[in-house]
């Protein structure tokens, strides 16, 4: 597993359910370093995991 795997793991398990400002924050820190894809792919996550927590 990758480190980007591994952090996108630690986001999705915080007790509070889904918490947008933590792929917030990753996503910043991976586009600070250059790595605009990985950011995408941040925010990607971050609306599927969103999506689940809806009550419909």
């Amino acid at each position: 597993m990758d480190r980007g795997n591994a952090v996108r793991k630690l986001v999705t398990r915080d007790a509070d359910g889904f918490v947008p400002r933590a792929y917030e924050q990753l996503a910043v820190s991976y586009r600070r370093v250059g790595d605009d894809a990985e950011a995408c792919t941040v925010q990607l996550a971050k609306q599927r995991h969103r999506r689940i927590t809806l009550p419909w």
